[in-house]
């Protein structure tokens, strides 16, 4: 996945960022729009010592987990930090139970990692092909490479200790 991230570095507060960003309507609509109308606010000289850069070509790193059997009570992956452990059955907060087949284990630890409100997974997005979980860091680029994963669950392998194939963008500063 291709990533375009904007950054900007403004003196304002959030709350008056978004007081502007309200402000500024234009025809076309929608939060885009707003975006699009505030920084061209900022190159207009409202903020003359405003920086602003426009990041293209980032990558997100990923991770995968690949489910070849069923693991065992209180067995675990660590995502980022976060615990998830399997459990016969009642699993709440970051655990998973572990259903009638691994198909439906599987399902269960994705739902638990979706379901995670816990900081470090927030920021990732999670898909399953077959018997693979695909984690994908929202972090643009390199940065999402330092996110762990490790595992004790049994008929599961993972890909690595950490996150790989994040690449940083070109960045081109206004």
């Amino acid at each position: 996945m291709t990533q375009i991230v904007i950054t900007i570095n403004s003196p304002d507060t959030t709350a008056t960022i978004n007081q502007r960003l309200n402000q500024r309507r234009s025809d076309r609509g929608g939060n885009f729009a707003k975006l699009e109308s505030y920084i061209n606010g900022c190159k207009g000289n409202i903020f003359p010592t405003l920086p602003a850069a426009i990041t293209t070509g980032s990558v997100a790193s990923t991770a995968t987990i690949t489910f070849a059997g069923q693991p065992t009570n209180n067995q675990t992956i660590t995502i980022n930090g976060v615990v998830f452990t399997a459990k016969t059955s009642g699993a709440t907060g970051d655990e998973f139970n572990i259903g009638s087949n691994y198909a439906e284990t599987m399902i269960n630890l994705v739902n638990a990692i979706k379901a995670s409100t816990t900081s470090g997974i927030e920021k990732l997005s999670v898909s399953f092909t077959g018997f693979v979980i695909t984690l994908t860091s929202a972090l643009a680029g390199t940065l999402g490479n330092a996110l762990t994963l490790a595992k004790t669950l049994t008929n599961v392998t993972i890909s690595g200790a950490t996150f790989t194939g994040g690449v940083d963008g070109t960045t081109l500063v206004m």
